[in-house]
């Protein structure tokens, strides 16, 4: 065990990763942006579709898979967009802070969509989790029809 608990030293210095050109950060950008903002919005509108009109097994799927593409596409990609918006600004401006107020501004208005999403968009999602663990699906439906609004601010963040 006396080898586990001693640091490996090597000579070997592997060299930093280069870095990519501004035409890949601009396509990562794009693409996790795209994903972002597509994710947010077709998983409002087909919520209120399961919500309103959608039989129950179809409510039930929609609450226990939903907040899990969510946390796979939609969290990812958001991060991945600030991290490339950034990068980009580095590319650009020189650095975040050089960079146009309206880019600035972006960049905070995501990090407020995000606290957004975790405080109030997530735990809806935990009560309607909930609801159909206990068995009670018309309950989770009633707060997928409910939450029209968390949704709409999701969307215009």
């Amino acid at each position: 065990w006396a080898w586990y608990c001693k640091p490996v030293q090597s000579s070997r210095v592997l060299p930093p990763l280069p870095p990519l050109r501004n035409r890949r950060w601009t396509l990562l950008h794009a693409t996790s942006t795209a994903l972002f903002g597509g994710g947010i919005l077709l998983s409002t509108i087909y919520e209120r579709l399961v919500g309103t009109s959608a039989p129950l097994p179809a409510v039930e799927w929609w609450v226990e898979t939903v907040p899990c593409i969510d946390g796979f596409v939609v969290v990812p990609s958001l991060a991945i967009a600030m991290i490339s918006g950034v990068r980009k600004c580095e590319n650009k401006y020189g650095s975040l802070r050089g960079s146009p107020p309206h880019i600035q501004q972006t960049l905070w208005l995501l990090l407020a969509f995000g606290i957004w999403w975790g405080c109030y968009d997530r735990t809806s999602q935990v009560k309607a989790l909930s609801a159909v663990q206990s068995g009670d699906v018309e309950s989770a439906a009633e707060i997928l029809r409910s939450r029209l609004a968390t949704n709409v601010v999701s969307c215009l963040l």
